[in-house]
């Protein structure tokens, strides 16, 4: 007895080690992933409340607070497809969207002149969906540009990478909006609704950024309030500037894929539908 006793006391430590061990582990993984969701939350929640702190903590590249905008814009950006799948809302481009003002008979005739003369959207949409999500990064970078640049001229001292960090706060603030307004289209049933819907959002959104980006204008590119006032009309009338690359670049792009994988001329298509409708 008096020998196992050592042995005993000894399995116990380790055993009591082990357990310590284990629980310290489990506070570790614990207090990470707090500290992460805590880190979302708030990073998000002062995207509307605090653009400034979460700006400010960007250029210092301290993200013991927050996550950094890149990140969360990314993450943003990902999750409306997510969203999207979840509550059945088509964010790719497909014949339909593509065609949806067009009369059926002349796209079923369209279609007929491909490499195919029996292509249906069957066959078409699925290299319309993969071709969409290759393209939309790109498209969202180069439809940005105008936005950098003009921040560049804003404030030429910081970097290109400093005005990336701080365009994107208000963006990730404004997303946030389009985000919410997902999951209420499949409760409107009628197309020409769902436009209304679809406009609505975007315009809650622009409005959101435009007043985040004041607040950030007035911080790091501004001193008064006429600096701020001009710094705005700036932004907004490079506005329509990158809605237009964004429209341009999807069609063109699109056109290329149609044409090159099933010989498909979209803009005789659109040419001949309007030209149908100004006979009319």
């Amino acid at each position: 007895m008096a020998e196992s006793e050592p042995g005993s006391q000894a399995n116990q430590t380790r055993n009591k080690s082990r357990a310590a061990g284990s629980q310290d582990a489990l506070d570790s993984i614990s207090v990470a992933a707090f500290e992460v969701d805590g880190r979302i939350f708030r990073t998000l929640w002062h995207s509307f409340t605090q653009p400034n702190a979460i700006a400010r903590a960007a250029l210092e590249a301290d993200y013991q607070a927050y996550l950094s905008p890149v990140r969360v814009f990314v993450a943003l950006f990902s999750f409306q497809f997510a969203i999207a799948a979840l509550f059945g809302v088509p964010l790719e481009s497909s014949l339909e969207s593509l065609t949806v003002y067009v009369d059926p008979s002349s796209v079923t005739a369209w279609l007929q002149t491909g490499h195919r003369t029996d292509l249906t959207a069957a066959d078409i949409d699925p290299a319309l969906a993969d071709w969409s999500a290759v393209m939309l990064w790109p498209i969202t970078i180069v439809s940005s540009l105008p936005y950098l640049v003009l921040l560049k001229l804003y404030r030429r001292s910081l970097s290109w990478w400093g005005h990336v960090l701080l365009y994107l706060v208000p963006v990730n603030g404004s997303f946030v909006i389009l985000l919410v307004f997902l999951p209420l289209y499949p409760l409107v049933p009628h197309e020409d609704l769902r436009m209304v819907l679809f406009a609505l959002s975007t315009l809650l959104g622009m409005i959101l950024y435009f007043v985040l980006a004041a607040r950030v204008i007035a911080r790091f590119y501004a001193r008064t309030a006429t600096g701020v006032a001009l710094r705005i009309a700036g932004l907004l009338a490079v506005f329509p500037i990158t809605i237009t690359i964004t429209i341009l670049l999807q069609y063109f792009l699109t056109a290329a894929l149609l044409q090159y994988e099933f010989g498909l001329r979209i803009d005789e298509l659109l040419l001949t539908e309007f030209t149908n409708g100004v006979g009319q």
